[in-house]
């Protein structure tokens, strides 16, 4: 356990001396994401929180998640985003009955719903953010389009 948190900690004092997100940082921002998400999807999101950090998270990322963030850091996992800099999680969207959570100031990456109104995660509709323009998705295998849709804007 020592080993591990001197670890976390030299990770974290790297990516600060260099302008890096810390360990940390980054993997409360993959955490903001949909639990349901697999591993890819969660390297997907990594690389984009390094370049769009407006993803966040209060709760404590679990273990395998601070692992891949760190791997992330080190440049062990390759980027397969193709560049992308925004994701959302259709699942987490609120449904058109529950059009009361998209509320005013409305920050990107949160309840950003002015995107309207596409089914998704089966027959069901969802709002989706201002930002996600259709012809601007990247479609990447073993990313789930009802877990994370990734975006280069």
């Amino acid at each position: 356990m020592f080993l591990h948190s001197l670890f976390v900690v030299s990770i974290a004092l790297i990516g600060i001396i260099h302008g890096q997100m810390t360990v940390d940082e980054l993997a409360r921002c993959m955490n903001a994401g949909s639990p349901y998400v697999n591993e890819v999807e969660l390297t997907v999101q990594g690389y984009i929180c390094q370049r769009d950090s407006n993803h966040t998270s209060n709760k404590s990322p679990k273990q395998v998640v601070i692992q891949l963030a760190s791997s992330i850091l080190q440049g062990q996992i390759s980027d397969p985003t193709q560049g992308a800099n925004r994701w959302f999680s259709p699942r987490l969207m609120p449904k058109e009955s529950e059009k009361s959570q998209c509320r005013q100031p409305i920050g990107e990456g949160t309840l950003d719903c002015d995107g309207g109104l596409e089914v998704s995660c089966g027959a069901t509709e969802r709002y989706r953010p201002g930002w996600a323009i259709p012809d601007k998705q990247i479609t990447l295998s073993k990313v789930r389009d009802c877990e994370c849709k990734i975006f280069k804007i």
